[in-house]
Order: structure tokens, then C-alpha cells, then sequence
């Protein structure tokens, strides 16, 4: 366990796992490396532009339009990297649920390849798990490495296949003997997990965060097992659900509300889905397809797990960056203890990351999960979003059987990883 004394109010003594001390280490080493396609210093830029996006006055603007492609406006830069390139920092950090394949489309007719724009999502999300995760511990931000001098390599991994989403990806039969390392340890690669696959080394980096940062592979299908964590698999789930929420990301919502519907299943807690939905931020509800949406998903609510309400509040503290933020840490401090603080703030930090993967890349949910989430797709209004459009509905009769026998195969797997 890593030591760090107190936070900025010098208020809580926080205790940081090393496990996620050691993937911000590998997330800085990948950053600073020289690529396929950017050069080290301006890798180093596009790490920079994040930290500028955050605050950008044009982006909050945009982000409470009904459409960002009718805005104009200048975003608060620092100069170094061609306009069209900061644009597409700040609308991955600020507005990733409205990205559209077409306007993808205009940075390739520019000179800005697939490749370009992977590797740019790449680092744009990898220092913006790390920056939040600083950020909701109330911890200072880390400097940014210093820029590889070595040109880029122009590498291009053999295998890449088009058609689940608007990125070449590779897949765990089609990645060639130099990338079999990628998805060595699942039965399947998930469409999430090969989106940043056309630069291989952004992989490695992401699945390390993601295996500290959230849970490793073997415990994310067991959904009773909190993978040692300092909080329940249901809390894990809810923080999860709520961040996707607030990031309108259809792909993370649908995967782990359904992951925390079926945790209530299978420990016999009934848990309430509906209640992800209650206060969502007003750039959140315009990223639906229709006004009267969240309307809908009000339905009566069941009783939630335990202290929702507090994670809710703090997530959205974090997101929303709320004046608020240095009271809801000692909050979580009294209630959960610091060890769950930590692993919350891990958590939002980690699908910050996750969502801005899944949206920016635009790719399709999974056929099995996508079967198994119809519920909480329904009720929470889900297929609404904007960030829905590429998935499939899949037949209902598919969804109805399956989600029939959801609860006994959760248990099974449950029992098998006993």
C-alpha cells in the first residue's frame, strides 16, 4: 500500500492501492513513447489539451446545445496542435456522446487517418483517467512525461477487420502472431476491448488500467465477486452505471446496469436500475434522441442498494465538478472509510475512460449482452441515446429467452470461479 498523507483540504489521510500507482506509471510510459502516428512532443500536446479541455468556456457552451455540430466558437488552447485536431481532444473529453462516424469522416479527408484518430483517443483517454482520479481524490495533478525525440513508426498491425465499428479493430482470431498477447487472457474480446486495437500498444496500456483500475477478467462475469475491492460488486456496479450515465455512453450503461440487475439476482437484493436515471445533467439528457425520454424512465422505485444516493452524489461531484466535491469526499471518508473512497474514485476515473473508448469509436454492443440488458435498456431508455445508433435491437423472442435464463448461468459462473 502507497502512502500519500493527506489530500489538498488536509482532511483525509488517503491510502492509494499500488496496483493503481504502478497503471498510472504504465498510462505516463505510454504517453511519453513515441507512437505509430504523433510525434513525442506532440503527444505531449494532445496530454496537455486535455487538461485544457476541462475548463474550456466554448465547450460548456456546446455542451448545453441540442446539436454541438451547430456551434462556433474557439476552445481555450495553448496553440501548438492544427484547430480541427484540438476540436477533436476537446469534444472526446467534454461531449464524446455526440460523436458521429461522419464527423470522423472529415478528419480523415483532412490527413488525420483511422490510425491518427485511435492513438489521439488513446492518450486523450489515458490521461484523463489518471487526472480524475487525482482530481476526485482532491490530489494534485501529476506532471506529464517528458516527449520522445524518436519519429513515429507509421506500424500498422496486420488482421484489422472493418464492420463493428467506424475503427479497424482486431479481433482474437484475426490479430497476427505479434498482437496474440492482446486478448490472451479472455474467452472473447468484447467489442470495447478491441477498439483501440489498430494501435496494439494502447491496448496493453488500456487493459492494464482496466484490470487495477475496475476488475480483472475472471471477476467481471462473476458478478457476486467484488474482486477484492474495498466496496460490494453492487456498489462497483452502480458507480459504473451512473458515470456511463452522466457520459451517455449506451455501451456501459447497458453492460453494467445489467452486471448490477443480475448481482441483485443472483444475492436475492432487490435492486433498483430505474433510480441511475434520477438528476442526470442537462448536457446528459441532450445527448437522447428525445426530449420526454428521462420523462419515461421515471418509474416507482424499488428500494436501491445501500448507499446509493451517497455514490451518486459523489460521481456526480466528480463529473460535474461541483463546488461541492471537497464535502463529499469526508462524506465518503465518515461513511465507506478511505480504503472505498479510493477504490470510487479509481472506479469513476476508470469509465471516464471506458465510456469515451466505447462513444468516440462508436462501437456496437455485443450480440450476447445486448440480448441480456433489453430490460434495463427499456427501463432506463437506453436505445434513446445517441451513442445507440450503431447496435442492433435484437429479436425479442432472443432477448426473452435468454433473459429467462440469466440468473441460473450468472450462477453457474458465480459457483464455477468458487
Amino acid at each position: 500500500m502507497t502512502h500519500f498523507d493527506y489530500n489538498a483540504e488536509n482532511t483525509i489521510k488517503l491510502l492509494i492501492r499500488e496496483d493503481i500507482v504502478k497503471a498510472n506509471r504504465v498510462a505516463w510510459g505510454f504517453i511519453g513513447r513515441t507512437g505509430s502516428w504523433w510525434k513525442g512532443f506532440e503527444r505531449i500536446a494532445i496530454a496537455e489539451e486535455v487538461r485544457h479541455a476541462v475548463n474550456c468556456d466554448f465547450c460548456q457552451r456546446r455542451q448545453l446545445a441540442l446539436s454541438p455540430y451547430s456551434m462556433v466558437g474557439e476552445h481555450r488552447s495553448q496553440g501548438i496542435l492544427p484547430d480541427m485536431i484540438v476540436d477533436a481532444i476537446h469534444r472526446i473529453v467534454t461531449d464524446s456522446g455526440r460523436i458521429t462516424e461522419k464527423w470522423i469522416d472529415t478528419l480523415d479527408q483532412a490527413g488525420f487517418s483511422r490510425g491518427h484518430y485511435v492513438e489521439l483517443l488513446s492518450i486523450v483517454v489515458m490521461v484523463f483517467n489518471v487526472d480524475t482520479f487525482h482530481f476526485a481524490l482532491g490530489l494534485p495533478l501529476e506532471p506529464l512525461p517528458k516527449a520522445d525525440t524518436r519519429p513515429p513508426t507509421g506500424y500498422v498491425p496486420s488482421g484489422l477487420m472493418n464492420g463493428q465499428s467506424w475503427v479497424p479493430m482486431l479481433s482474437k482470431k484475426s490479430a497476427g502472431v505479434a498482437e496474440r498477447d492482446l486478448y490472451a487472457d479472455v474467452p472473447k474480446a468484447t467489442n470495447v476491448l478491441r477498439a483501440l486495437s489498430c494501435i496494439p500498444d494502447a491496448v496493453r496500456c488500456q487493459r492494464y488500467m482496466e484490470n487495477r483500475y475496475y476488475l480483472e477478467p475472471k471477476y467481471v462475469l462473476r458478478a457476486s465477486s467484488n474482486g477484492g475491492r474495498a466496496l460490494s460488486r453492487a456498489q462497483i456496479e452502480w458507480i459504473a452505471s451512473r458515470v456511463s450515465l452522466q457520459n451517455a455512453c449506451f455501451y456501459c450503461s447497458s453492460s453494467h446496469s445489467m452486471l448490477l440487475q443480475i448481482n441483485g439476482e443472483i444475492t436475492g437484493e432487490k435492486i433498483s436500475v430505474n433510480q441511475l436515471a434520477d438528476g442526470l445533467s442537462t448536457a446528459t439528457k441532450n445527448s437522447f434522441v428525445q426530449e420526454a425520454t428521462l420523462q419515461t424512465a421515471k418509474q416507482e422505485h424499488a428500494p436501491a442498494l445501500p448507499d446509493a444516493d451517497l455514490l451518486t452524489e459523489y460521481v456526480d461531484a466528480v463529473l460535474l465538478r461541483k463546488d461541492g466535491l471537497p464535502d463529499m469526499r469526508e462524506k465518503m471518508n465518515r461513511t465507506l472509510g478511505p480504503k472505498a473512497l479510493v477504490d470510487a474514485a479509481a472506479l469513476i476515473a476508470s469509465f471516464q475512460r471506458m465510456n469515451r473508448i466505447a462513444n468516440a469509436t462508436g462501437v456496437r454492443l455485443d450480440s450476447e449482452v445486448n440480448l441480456m440488458s433489453q430490460e434495463v435498456q427499456s427501463n432506463l431508455n437506453l436505445t434513446q441515446l445517441s451513442s445507440a445508433h450503431t447496435t442492433h435491437t435484437p429479436s425479442s423472442l432472443g432477448a426473452s429467452l435468454l433473459g429467462r435464463f440469466r440468473p441460473l448461468l450468472f450462477k453457474m459462473l458465480n459457483r464455477a470461479g468458487d
